[in-house]
């Protein structure tokens, strides 16, 4: 297992200062032990910008409903989560929601 592949949530993203931001799912990488998507979010300027956001394992995240099945690129979601200290595009979900059906992800 490499560094980045087990870590501390609070030691490289903020929990004191949660953010909301909105996007289209670009990419969608469930796998162990942390899953990954990556999101096209505007910024507050427009400009549209990648980021990636990482969650619980794939069971987990089977357990309510989120799957290879049920997550998709071309999805928009609405995401709450930790952003990461050094300030890169990099952030921790804690819960998702997906507007067109009601899909909701909350980190355990």
């Amino acid at each position: 297992m490499n560094a980045d592949a087990h870590h501390s949530i609070a030691g490289q993203y903020d929990p004191r200062n949660p953010v909301t931001v909105e996007g289209t799912v670009v990419e969608v990488m469930l796998r162990n032990p942390h899953s990954r998507i990556r999101m096209d979010i505007a910024d507050e300027a427009g400009n549209v910008q990648t980021w990636t956001l990482e969650m619980d394992d794939v069971e987990d995240m089977a357990e309510q409903g989120v799957t290879s099945e049920t997550l998709l690129v071309g999805d928009e979601l609405v995401v709450l989560g930790f952003p990461a200290r050094d300030g890169s595009q990099l952030l921790h979900i804690e819960r998702f929601h997906r507007p067109s059906d009601g899909l909701v992800y909350e980190e355990d």
